[in-house]
């Protein structure tokens, strides 16, 4: 019983924390809300122009960043770090 609250609970607070960023966002102009078209119950949320280059500016300042940081690696490093991603990516694919 116990846990069965204590699940609602983080589901209610993760829900809340969700639409507090996205009330933000929409406040500076990433997103805009979008009417479900088969349930008038359900909010939409799609991005905007903005907010798709705001995501492409992130996707790249972080592909820099991690690029940046490989490459201040010693080879030895560098092969022992994609040796582990090879591990990483064939555990997230079983």
């Amino acid at each position: 019983m116990i846990q069965a609250h204590s699940n609602w609970f983080v589901r209610a607070r993760l829900k809340t924390r969700h639409l507090l960023l996205l009330a933000a966002m929409e406040e500076e102009g990433l997103v805009r809300r979008k009417a479900h078209p088969t349930d008038g119950r359900q909010i939409l949320f799609e991005l905007t122009p903005a907010g798709v280059e705001g995501r492409y500016r992130r996707r790249l300042a972080k592909r820099e960043w991690l690029l940046s940081a490989i490459a201040k690696l010693d080879r030895d490093e560098q092969k022992t770090l994609f040796a582990a991603t090879d591990v990483i990516k064939s555990l997230a694919e079983s």
